[in-house]
């Protein structure tokens, strides 16, 4: 009976000691593989477009910031702009140079600041200012979003049949159908069925109905 615990008592100490033994080789490998790993460079910027102070810049143009070293990922670094815009970012090929397209394009004849920053600390800021437009490329963009929203069959129109023509106008956005021939109801029924033919909701549409003499039809 001795013999059998003296026997257990060892068993038990060897297991003990080879497990001691493992997580020990283990905790050397995590330090080796730590400290062999190599240290990145303090992010640093290098350069930007376009140049601080720069003026007539095009407002469709994409900006670029370029750092010290590739970057291992975009969550790196934090940009933004003032006022206050939209931006998607991406990296070059070599990952060195962040690439930012405004969304939407920016305002004409406007001053914008642009502030690089990565989780701890500003890295760098930079100012700009856009050309003078007659059209302004922000207002023209938010107005052909909403167009496409709100109205989706502008690329479409105007169109028509023996039974009736469709017009579009903007001022409100409505659609302008015109009935030729009868009876009304029917045509109605027709006009629908071609609006939902195109992927659009009748009942989305404002749709104003007139007859051959322009009058109003309910």
């Amino acid at each position: 009976m001795n013999i059998i615990n003296l026997l257990n008592q060892l068993k038990s100490r060897l297991s003990t000691k080879l497990l001691l033994g493992i997580l020990a080789i283990i905790a050397l490998i995590l330090f080796l593989v730590i400290k062999n790993q190599p240290q990145l460079e303090p992010l640093q910027v290098t350069g930007y477009f376009p140049t601080s102070q720069e003026v007539n810049v095009s407002p469709n143009s994409n900006l670029e910031i370029t750092f010290n070293r590739p970057l291992v990922s975009l969550k790196e670094i934090i940009v933004s702009l003032q006022p206050q815009t939209q931006v998607n970012l991406s990296l070059s090929e070599n990952q060195q140079t962040v690439i930012i397209d405004p969304v939407p394009p920016l305002h004409a004849n406007q001053t914008y600041q642009v502030i690089v920053s990565d989780n701890n600390k500003t890295l760098d800021k930079f100012s700009f200012k856009t050309e003078e437009l007659q059209g302004d490329p922000a207002l023209i963009w938010e107005r052909d979003q909403y167009i496409e929203a709100n109205f989706p069959l502008i690329e479409v129109l105007p169109y028509e049949t023996k039974q009736f023509a469709i017009y579009g106008t903007s001022k409100p956005l409505a659609l302008e159908v015109l009935i030729k021939q009868e009876p009304i109801d029917a045509v109605k029924v027709a006009v629908l069925n071609w609006i939902e033919s195109q992927g659009v909701d009748p009942a989305s549409q404002k749709i104003n109905w007139f007859n051959l003499e322009l009058s109003p039809i309910p």
